[in-house]
């Protein structure tokens, strides 16, 4: 299946583009507003099953099913780049019940919810509609698929200081959508003639990568919930610690890990950490040391 954003045609245009895949592909389409917006997304109607849900200037829900199997659902995003018209998409897909539902989202979300996913350009800051699209992530339990290739899908094609890059363009599924195509990747391809990368999605790669397994991660923004800090806090006390074991350490480290050392020095070597960074294989980011 295909999906085709910001591609400014009306109707009439958006048929004609679609017509042009041949008899075999199927479509829908938004129609775009002048020099904004605009969806199509096509699927070969002998391979899939698809049947639409809902659909508006902003995005495209269907469901979707191979081989009379399990139906899931699919939402092609072109979110806009205005800030009010992205939280009320969020909200709009925070309302879905996908308990039961396997679900896969991508698109162009035209924001970014981590620091290292932009150069350039203004500080990143969390505002109104990023809170928003943390509180879906956080109740739908969506998961970023990751990548492999260049960070940054979207660039401003300027140059020097006023060059800006950003990783806008992602996919993200729930739980039961990756208990079910576990080995998906995404990949970032060449970009050509628009300010975008494509982005590949295969559920069902043949190079997958021994190393590539997806495990759990800390998001920054879980620092926002109360309860994020009380499940740590009873966590932390329900450890029986006599019963830790720790691997043996070669002698050459034994004098300098038995040497004292203050809350400042742990503090100075926390805090000198950048953003995102994980200390170990447990992915536990910065942010949680620093929050907790």
């Amino acid at each position: 299946m295909i999906l085709l954003l910001k591609t400014h045609l009306d109707e009439a245009n958006s048929h004609l583009c679609m017509s042009r895949f041949g008899k075999a592909w199927k479509g829908l389409f938004v129609a775009g507003n002048g020099r904004c917006g605009g969806i199509i997304f096509m699927w070969k109607d002998d391979l899939l099953s698809v049947k639409e849900v809902y659909k508006c200037t902003q995005m495209i829900n269907v469901t979707i099913s191979y081989n009379h199997s399990e139906p899931w659902l699919f939402t092609g995003l072109y979110a806009s780049t205005n800030s009010k018209e992205r939280k009320e998409l969020w909200n709009l897909l925070n309302k879905l019940d996908t308990s039961d539902t396997l679900w896969l989202i991508s698109g162009d979300f035209n924001c970014i919810d981590k620091a290292e996913d932009k150069i350039g350009g203004k500080p990143f800051l969390i505002g109104n509609s990023l809170r928003a699209f943390n509180d879906l992530r956080t109740n739908a339990r969506l998961i970023d698929l990751s990548f492999f290739g260049m960070r940054y899908t979207w660039c401003n094609n300027r140059v020097h200081n006023k060059r800006i890059q950003a990783r806008l363009d992602k996919a993200y599924a729930n739980e039961r959508w990756l208990q079910k195509f576990s080995r998906t990747m995404v990949k970032h391809l060449k970009r050509l003639a628009s300010d975008h990368r494509p982005i590949l999605i295969d559920s069902k790669p043949k190079d997958y990568p021994i190393h590539a397994k997806r495990g759990f991660i800390f998001e920054h923004y879980w620092t926002d919930y109360q309860e994020i800090n009380t499940r740590v806090r009873n966590s932390w006390d329900s450890i029986e610690w006599s019963n830790c074991s720790m691997e043996k350490i070669p002698l050459r480290h034994h004098e300098a890990l038995v040497k004292e050392f203050s809350l400042e020095e742990i503090w100075q070597a926390i805090s000198s950490m950048g953003r995102g960074k994980a200390p170990g294989p447990n992915c536990f980011t910065m942010e949680f040391f620093l929050h907790h």
